[in-house]
């Protein structure tokens, strides 16, 4: 499996690229007030979406699934309201990059535990935790798998009952099978952090 971290990538930056990646984020940023009301284009969602864009220029058509895409729910528990984050009044939780990628023609999956009815993509309501959470997919179909703050989600840990580190391990172990079948041989997994996947 081709696996891609945000922090190895960021030494990758060019000034061509840079340049590339501004004009598409421009562009989805536009797209994206206008298709999803936005007020602004979220900060995270132009940074997920360059790291993208890094390792998969083209992406008009191009299959891609977003792990943990963010949701369209208010959790009260955990204080999280994805629509709207109180102590900014942004986008934090939303699924931006899904939406990004959209609009811009990629053929753009998301997956989160959170609702995402209504949105115009594809999208599944699931637990990453189960070994068959990736089950609707289909084999070796996608270009790119991305992830973003899996390991950060509140989610994670009251599902896990676990620190972080044994959670991280909990979703790594599960999600592997998974992803190695449904990424296409020449497919790539971008991720912010995901312990253990670099060894098989």
């Amino acid at each position: 499996m081709n696996i891609k971290l945000y922090d190895d990538l960021k030494n990758e930056f060019s000034e061509k690229s840079i340049k590339a990646s501004e004009d598409l984020i421009s562009l989805a940023s536009s797209r994206c007030e206008r298709e999803f009301d936005y007020d602004y284009f979220p900060t995270d969602g132009g940074v997920m979406l360059r790291y993208v864009l890094m390792v998969l220029p083209d992406i008009k058509g191009k299959r891609i699934l977003d792990l943990g895409c963010g949701n369209l729910e208010k959790n009260e528990e955990s204080g999280y309201d994805n629509l709207r984050c109180s102590f900014h009044d942004d986008l934090r939780f939303a699924p931006t990059l899904c939406r990004a990628l959209y609009t811009l023609g990629a053929d753009v999956v998301g997956v989160d535990l959170g609702s995402l009815e209504g949105e115009p993509y594809e999208h599944y309501r699931k637990n990453l935790l189960s070994s068959n959470s990736l089950d609707m997919l289909g084999d070796f179909s996608f270009d790119l798998v991305h992830s973003f703050g899996v390991y950060t989600s509140p989610y994670l840990r009251k599902l896990t009952r676990r620190g972080d580190e044994e959670s991280f391990a909990m979703v790594s172990h599960t999600l592997r099978p998974q992803l190695e079948r449904i990424l296409k041989p020449e497919g790539i997994l971008l991720v912010d952090h995901w312990p253990g996947l670099e060894e098989k």
